[in-house]
């Protein structure tokens, strides 16, 4: 009979000329790769919804993430990013960065009876705002987000094609 090393030889060169085999790993190296691109570079994904109008429609924008920023806690006021909701962590949010740690944010009242409040954004977190403020979900309900929560920075929109464009920090958004 075979030795076993002779055996598992026999059975390594085998595998290595089967196609079906070298095809399977192939896809398993594409896979991986499209994982871990996707994970710690780039995303895409659809913003959708009136919350920041009119700087993403409401029907719909394809855009791109960058997940480089966040990992390196290099996320600035002014920026769009996108992120797991504080309140259903399946949902995505997409929203406008108006303040990071230590940051000093004036809370306009919504209504008459309400006064002017002041919240501190605590280290680590974000406070989220859409540009539409009437018609937004944000940290003024839901108070501060850990940075931990951002999946990426939106940098570019690539659908519709006719409002493709890339974004750049803007702090005069959240004023």
């Amino acid at each position: 009979g075979m030795s076993k090393a002779s055996l598992w030889a026999h059975l390594r060169r085998t595998l290595a000329e089967n196609e079906g085999v070298k095809t399977l790993v192939a896809c398993c190296y594409f896979g991986a790769t499209v994982h871990c691109v996707r994970e710690y570079i780039f995303d895409i994904t659809l913003c959708c919804g009136p919350s920041m109008l009119p700087t993403l429609g409401v029907q719909g924008n394809i855009v791109l993430l960058e997940s480089i920023s966040p990992r390196l806690h290099r996320i600035r006021v002014g920026d769009i990013i996108v992120a797991s909701s504080p309140n259903n962590p399946s949902n995505s949010i997409c929203k406008r960065v108006c303040g990071v740690g230590g940051d000093v944010i004036e809370i306009a009242p919504s209504h008459a009876l309400q006064k002017v409040r002041h919240e501190i954004v605590p280290r680590g977190h974000v406070w989220l705002q859409g540009d539409n403020l009437v018609n937004s979900t944000d940290s003024r309900s839901y108070g501060a987000v850990p940075m931990d929560l951002i999946r990426g920075r939106v940098f570019c929109r690539i659908a519709p094609i006719s409002q493709a464009c890339f974004f750049t920090t803007d702090p005069t958004c959240c004023r």
